[in-house]
């Protein structure tokens, strides 16, 4: 059945996301953050073969992948045939006990307690959504000033997209959103009290999120959340994935000043908003601030600032390359477990 096919994907892409932590442990700053934050992408693509149609999986079964077994079969002998027959039939009884197993009452009701919460996880998703649409039907357009300073941000940026640029009330911290129309909204309150040179950090992170597609991003992350909402392993791990982008992000904006001086002004804009405590929980949106745990650990990424090189590029492929290999080793294991079922 599909359910015993995710449960089996559940406990593959948790091992994989802890191999990926320890990479990320093992290399540290001998790999840049963007590394960090890409590597993840080997663990969206398992989360998402899980769900993949049965015919797609088939070619990966076992039997599939042997080219010819005939020429084996011309050197068995009596008794190895009499021998297979022994293990087809006892293979019959096996899959006759697990399809027995798989049709049991306590699976189905796996199956509608998972679906119970996926839906639940869903509408809370569309909330946010809800949330959003709200706060940009109540935006109003900026000042000449933060127009200014954002055409300026956009070329440094290098993000020629045609980008909304907004301020309301309604919002605490600096958010960006959009999948047709990309938008960016200003705390009014906020934004009058801030220099020039603050709005700039602040514009150029939420360029940095337009312009790596982070947005996209959080919708992917939304919906194997509502897939994955039985898993708290699997949240954990999409937290990790969030702060590493928002590390991923200050680290391109670090990326656009030459002088250390501008780059420690950026830590001290994000450390301005930290104690202000202006967070705003959407998971549909990319926001500048976070938790003190979570502000703690991108100063400390600033702090460590470096540019890439050649090795840390060619470090960071090579650890990405074997990462994606040791996720196809999924196939297999869910063509076994799509076997002989005509469910999904």
């Amino acid at each position: 059945m599909f359910f015993t096919r995710f449960i089996a994907g559940n406990i593959f892409c948790t091992i994989l996301a802890g191999i990926i932590l320890l990479f990320k442990k093992l290399l540290g700053t001998r790999v840049s953050l963007r590394f960090h934050y890409r590597v993840w992408m080997m663990l969206w693509i398992s989360l998402a073969i899980v769900f993949l149609p049965v015919h797609c999986l088939n070619i990966f079964q076992p039997e599939a992948l042997i080219p010819n077994q005939s020429l084996i079969q011309i050197f068995h002998t009596t008794d190895n045939s009499a021998g297979t027959i022994h293990n087809q039939v006892w293979t019959n009884h096996v899959s006759e006990a697990v399809t027995i197993v798989d049709h049991s009452q306590w699976m189905i009701t796996l199956e509608v307690f998972w679906g119970i919460g996926a839906l639940i996880t869903l509408l809370i998703c569309l909330r946010s959504l809800f949330q959003i649409e709200r706060i940009r039907k109540g935006s109003v357009a900026p000042t000449d000033r933060e127009k200014k300073l954002f055409v300026a941000c956009q070329q440094k940026a290098n993000v020629r997209q045609n980008i909304v640029l907004l301020q309301s009330d309604f919002v605490r911290s600096p958010l960006s959103f959009g999948l047709w129309t990309s938008y960016i909204v200003l705390p009014s309150q906020i934004i009058r009290d801030l220099t020039e040179q603050e709005i700039e950090h602040i514009l150029l992170h939420e360029l940095m999120h337009i312009r790596h597609r982070d947005i996209v991003t959080n919708y992917i992350l939304c919906l194997e959340q509502v897939l994955y909402w039985c898993n708290p392993l699997i949240w954990i791990i999409f937290s990790r994935i969030k702060l590493d982008r928002e590390a991923y992000c200050d680290w391109a904006v670090l990326n656009t000043y030459a002088d250390p001086k501008e780059q420690l002004n950026y830590g001290y804009t994000l450390l301005r908003f930290a104690k202000q405590n202006q967070k705003q929980n959407s998971c549909m949106a990319n926001n500048l601030c976070g938790n003190k745990i979570q502000i703690r650990y991108r100063i400390e990424k600033i702090s460590d600032f470096s540019r890439e090189n050649r090795k840390t590029v060619l470090r960071g492929a090579c650890i990405i390359l074997m990462i994606s290999l040791l996720s196809v080793l999924q196939l297999p294991v869910l063509a076994f477990f799509a076997n002989n079922t005509n469910i999904y």
